[in-house]
């Protein structure tokens, strides 16, 4: 009895491990942007698809294929060429901003990963409410170690630009996710990639450097051709 969404809570633990994982996310991402250009923290994080895409096949929900492992590995080398490990604290230290976006591609694999497994009694618009919930309130629970200084009303209102934005976002792949293959919604992520390097250049002055673009540019084509690969099997 009751609402759909407290039913499936009751069923289904997974909708709380969503929960954490979106917790997860939401945390890492915003470390990883104080400490790393946009472009490189967004394209690290783009990684998750090609995970998706692994992890889909390896646990039999999606036809396993070599090309499909082969692109996710190279998606993985490109990861490695924006993050640079051969050099000293890699790009832009390694542990710091790229660490913290890798964290947070696997926490969004793993999300999007329990995403599919949600039972359909579920709606899409509890799950969208109970993740902002949940983001919300580990939010506040972690802002009591800081000092919290008034906000101007210009960054008050980007926030709640940024909050309406991000649940509309979350609710469209919420529903993309349970109604299709993942590795078929995956490609259209990648648009978020070429935002970054776009804004990253436009207000922060950010230019990746060779091994960057080259790792971004290997990530995003692996992607998009497994993507490809799904649609024809």
């Amino acid at each position: 009895t009751g609402h759909p969404l407290w039913r499936g809570l009751q069923i289904h633990p997974m909708l709380a491990l969503r929960c954490g994982l979106e917790i997860a996310a939401a945390l890492s991402s915003v470390l990883a942007l104080a400490r790393a250009p946009l472009a490189t923290v967004s394209a690290i994080m783009m990684f998750a698809p090609l995970i998706i895409v692994a992890a889909s096949g390896a646990l039999g929900w999606e036809i396993r294929s070599f090309r499909r492992l082969a692109l996710s590995l190279a998606g993985l080398a490109g990861v490695m060429a924006i993050v640079q490990p051969w050099t000293a604290g890699g790009a832009h230290g390694l542990g710091k901003g790229e660490g913290f976006a890798m964290l947070c591609a696997f926490s969004l694999a793993g999300r999007d990963l329990v995403t599919r497994r949600l039972p359909v009694a579920i709606p899409s618009s509890s799950v969208t409410m109970l993740s902002t919930v949940c983001v919300c309130a580990a939010g506040l629970l972690i802002g009591q170690q800081e000092q919290w200084k008034p906000l101007p009303v210009s960054t008050s209102g980007l926030l709640l630009l940024a909050a309406v934005t991000t649940s509309a976002g979350n609710l469209a792949l919420i529903s993309a996710c349970r109604n299709v293959d993942l590795s078929v919604v995956a490609p259209f992520r990648y648009s978020f990639v070429l935002w970054s390097v776009v804004l990253g250049a436009l207000f922060w002055q950010e230019r990746p450097n060779l091994y960057v673009t080259i790792g971004i540019a290997l990530l995003v084509s692996a992607g998009i051709l497994a993507g490809r690969t799904a649609d024809r099997r």
